[in-house]
């Protein structure tokens, strides 16, 4: 996640490399044509709607729990 300070606020991102496949030994290398057969059998339509959903989910939590707690830090309750 990145966060930078906007005017109105702050404004967060999220961003997600996909492309790194590897074996879980770090001494195993993968062919090129099972990482892209990987890639092509994975990263799907649904997995694009699953990570969406946990994204829309994410953003949802904080921007709960954010307010109450930049209150509870800075003592500023006109917010």
């Amino acid at each position: 996640m990145n966060c930078c300070a906007r005017p109105y606020g702050c404004e967060m991102r999220s961003r997600f490399w996909l492309g790194m496949i590897a074996h879980r030994d770090p001494t195993i290398t993968l062919p090129g044509a099972q990482i892209r057969l990987m890639r092509a059998e994975n990263l799907d339509e649904e997995f694009a709607s699953r990570l969406h959903q946990h994204c829309v989910e994410e953003m949802g939590y904080l921007a709960e729990v954010l307010p109450a707690l930049y209150r509870r830090v800075t003592l500023d309750n006109t917010y």
